[in-house]
């Protein structure tokens, strides 16, 4: 008996207590109804609400943050881009460069001249690798470092060029520049180099150190030819894999873009389903409450 007892204890404090204007709980007849069933469905109600928000703010944390790294990436790209095509307008400027090989050798002596391994680490290094602009500025770098330099310069006065891994006896790094005519030309821009002068891409075979060479750098990682030699080129891609500010910039924009686009299907996930749920409610009451000409015509 004492059970039923204290419920209606409970039930007459409850009604006492929201006659006084001191009620608390906002759904007190479903917390302390006949069924348990009640409490236990108030309570999932509570639970996915908090779960709801936490994940909103969730999202909401990560897309600023994400955001905010995008645009300080962005930002340190641009200024980057900014130092190298200068750079790259002073060199063939100073050299009277008048069509691209001339442009071509200028750029690779300057890299020659100004860039050097010596006390440059092999390890240690980031694991992008150091961007253009640094490597420019402080005058350090081996021969991806020297190569992704030539590659921004190369670009910014409107060369076609990309990187090119070289296998064998030694391992190396290269670029490639695509003429307008077809022509594939291998550019070594670091000191000493492999290959003193421009040569076209089919005079590796001379140079008995090197038996492979491929635009993409999975013969390293497997230790062995897993591609057959190549020259394949990701469209859109190699701006991205030669700077590091950008790439990192795709990533957290493409983060803070998934993260916006969550937060957008939550949202209108919630107003499509309270408006069904108006819906439903409104339904019953129009049966209910029929129009004063229907309820004339009953009469």
């Amino acid at each position: 008996m004492e059970g039923p007892v204290f419920f209606h204890k409970a039930t007459a404090y409850l009604r006492l207590t929201q006659k006084s204007g001191f009620i608390f709980l906002r759904d007190y007849r479903a917390l302390i109804g006949w069924r348990w069933r009640k409490v236990i469905n108030a309570l999932l109600n509570i639970r996915s609400q908090l779960i709801r928000k936490w994940r909103g703010c969730v999202l909401m944390v990560i897309f600023l943050a994400t955001g905010s790294f995008g645009i300080s990436e962005a930002v340190s790209q641009r200024r980057d881009n900014r130092y190298v095509e200068e750079l790259a307008q002073n060199i063939t400027r100073q050299s009277n460069a008048r069509d691209a090989i001339s442009t071509i050798i200028a750029l690779r002596d300057y890299l020659r001249h100004n860039v050097t391994r010596d006390n440059y680490p092999v390890v240690g290094r980031p694991f992008l690798r150091d961007t253009a602009a640094y490597a420019l500025q402080t005058g350090k770098g081996r021969c991806g470092e020297s190569t992704r330099a030539f590659i921004n310069m190369a670009e910014s006065v409107g060369i076609r060029a990309q990187r090119l891994y070289l296998e064998g006896q030694r391992e190396h790094v290269v670029a490639l520049v695509t003429l307008n005519d077809g022509r594939q030309l291998i550019v070594d821009s670091i000191d000493p180099p492999y290959f003193q002068n421009i040569e076209e891409l089919h005079q590796v075979t001379r140079h008995p150190e090197f038996k492979y060479y491929s635009s993409i750098n999975l013969h390293r990682l497997f230790k062995s030819p897993s591609l057959p030699a190549n020259t394949y080129e990701p469209p859109g891609l190699t701006y991205f894999l030669e700077n590091p500010h950008a790439l990192k910039e795709l990533f957290y924009f493409s983060l803070s873009g998934t993260c916006a686009a969550l937060l957008a299907l939550g949202f209108a996930r919630r107003y499509f389903r309270a408006r069904g749920a108006a819906t439903d409610s409104a339904g019953p009451s129009v049966l209910r409450h029929p129009a004063p000409a229907l309820a004339t015509v009953d009469q």
